[in-house]
């Protein structure tokens, strides 16, 4: 289950971490400077909060003549799972376990295709 809500997470938050970077018939959103993600969840002993400042991404838009997004081109968000911190050490050594964090590093989501903006 933490590692379901981990993911689900940050795939959903890397869609928020983007600011604009070119202007064109194409349009490149890159996480900014300060960008993070914060993992929240809860278990059965307490709630719990992992935060990493270390995020990649970017997504591409086909836009129209005035530069407005119409359709989305790709997405592709990449965190290291070991960046991810908590305030307690015996938490952070679990989620890395139930992430499978040595043998899988990073969680990498991409995504090509057109869909429409509307």
């Amino acid at each position: 289950m933490l590692k379901k809500s981990i993911i689900s997470t940050i795939i959903v938050s890397s869609f928020f971490l983007f600011s604009q970077a070119t202007l064109a018939q194409k349009q490149t959103y890159k996480p900014a400077g300060s960008s993070f993600v914060t993992v929240t969840g809860t278990s059965t002993i307490h709630d719990w909060e992992m935060r990493s400042e270390d995020v990649a991404g970017e997504a591409v838009f086909n836009t129209s003549d005035t530069g407005s997004p119409q359709s989305l081109e790709s997405v592709m968000f990449r965190l290291n799972k070991t960046t991810l911190k908590s305030d307690k050490s015996g938490l952070d050594k679990r989620a890395y376990e139930a992430l499978n964090s040595k043998r899988h590093p990073e969680i990498i989501f991409r995504t090509n295709g057109s869909n429409n903006i509307r």
